[in-house]
């Protein structure tokens, strides 16, 4: 079996064609950064709740909170005006990256 590819059950995965980043185009590449991105958020979530788990066995207090993004609309809650203020400014900087983003991707397109 050549080196260039992988069967998976009945299903070839050529590894030159799928990660040359020359032979890409820009759809193929935002794709790739995008699934790396999810996965990326995934981890730093679970990180962020273990660390939080263990810092918060010696203390009676525990400060949090949370950004749910639907579309550019923010749902933002906290437990102490601090966290909330931070979540705010964070949900601005996040929706003008986006609309960065959607910005820049039709730019490109055309």
């Amino acid at each position: 079996m050549p080196l260039e590819y992988l069967v998976f059950s009945s299903m070839k995965v050529y590894l030159t064609a799928s990660l040359c980043l020359k032979c890409m185009n820009l759809t193929s590449l935002l794709i790739y950064a995008g699934f790396i991105l999810i996965f990326l958020g995934i981890a730093i979530t679970v990180v962020a709740l273990i660390l939080l788990v263990f810092r918060s066995f010696g203390r009676e207090e525990t400060k949090g909170g949370g950004i749910i993004l639907i579309g550019p609309f923010p749902i933002i809650f906290g437990t102490d005006r601090k966290t909330v203020k931070f979540l705010i400014i964070m949900a601005v900087i996040l929706i003008i990256l986006v609309i960065g983003f959607i910005l820049a991707l039709n730019f490109l397109k055309t």
